[in-house]
């Protein structure tokens, strides 16, 4: 079965959405180090799931008609749920972020996980 996979946090060149592509459809929004303001919104669907992508989360967010946000720009792993809406903050794959854990974040249908990378 192939996934989409969603890149809130910063993408770091368009070499990773090629990369991402070959494995499986990538969805993303561009994070305020990929030459823009972060705050783009992407909407999806997967399976029952009403998805919001953006780089910057805001409160005001939580109004929007949908089931999980999804988010970066912190590198802050999140897993909460606020108002009934899933708040993720997958965290970040990539070179180490101030002292944050170097992990990645995973929705698997009601289920949203972190796993820490060994670094």
């Amino acid at each position: 079965m192939r996934r989409s996979y969603g890149c809130p946090p910063q993408i770091g060149g368009d070499h990773v959405i090629e990369a991402l592509s070959q494995i499986a459809p990538v969805t993303f929004v561009r994070g305020n180090n990929d030459d823009s303001d972060g705050y783009d919104i992407i909407r999806v669907t997967i399976g029952d799931r009403r998805i919001l992508l953006t780089h910057i989360y805001r409160p005001e967010l939580l109004h929007q008609d949908v089931d999980v946000i999804v988010f970066g720009h912190s590198h802050q792993p999140r897993n909460e749920v606020v108002s009934g809406v899933l708040l993720f903050n997958p965290a970040s794959a990539g070179p180490r972020r101030f002292k944050l854990p170097v992990m990645v974040g995973v929705i698997e249908g009601k289920r949203a996980y972190h796993i820490e990378l060994a670094r």
